[in-house]
This record gives C-alpha cells, structure tokens and sequence, in this order.
C-alpha cells in the first residue's frame, strides 16, 4: 500500500545541511517537483547538491552538481614586455580562481583596431 503522505524536504550542499534561516536560499515542494533557488550564489555556493524527501513510507534522494559562474578574479603580475613600434606582449598569472588555458596574449593596435594574437582563453 502507497503512503500519500506529502514528504518532507530537505536540502544539503557538500553533504552539509542547508541553514534555514539563510535568507538567499528558498526552498519549494509541489506535488510534482521539488526546487531550491540561491539568491547572490557565489563561487562558494559551488558543489554538490543532494536533496532528501522522505515520509512514512520511506526516503529517496537525488544529487545535482552545481558550478557557480562568475567574473573571474584580475590576472595576477600583469606586466607589459617586448615593445615592438606600435605592438606589446602582455603577461600576467592566471587568477587563483580560475584556470587559465594561457598567459600570454598579444595585442596589436593600429589607430582604432585592436587585434588579439595568442591562444584562447578559458571562458567562464
């Protein structure tokens, strides 16, 4: 026999227990589905989500991985070298936040076109 008893809800990121009275998170049970929103995330609110409901009958979880995108961190050491007449090569670290496929790229300016020579950058 099926228990029609509505489930409660919880939340945990990183195997922690989601703080009710955080005010960014909202966490939602309808009869179908189940949601939680986190206002102003931030890189911290990166991980794994797991979401447990349970009633008398028992308890089923499921896991979401979240990654929280934002702007990346200023590069690190920027320095400016080899000036050639109206070309320079930029160099700089990576930002500790974020992995950088390159450091180097080139920037050539001629009167108002910029024109960027290097290796691709990761997005993010």
């Amino acid at each position: 026999m099926l228990h029609s008893q509505k489930p409660t809800l919880t939340w945990f990121n990183n195997d922690i227990l989601l703080d009710d009275s955080d005010s960014r998170i909202h966490q939602q049970l309808a009869d179908d589905y189940a949601s939680i929103v986190v206002k102003n995330s931030k890189r911290s609110d990166t991980g794994q989500y797991r979401l447990q409901l349970k009633n008398p009958s028992g308890f089923d979880t499921a896991t979401i991985n979240v990654k929280v995108l934002d702007r990346p961190c200023p590069p690190e050491n920027l320095r400016a070298d080899e000036f050639a007449g109206d070309a320079l090569t930029l160099f700089w670290n990576p930002p500790r936040t974020m992995e950088v496929l390159t450091s180097q790229i080139m920037l050539l300016r001629r009167k108002n076109h910029v024109q960027m020579h290097g290796r691709r950058l990761a997005v993010m």
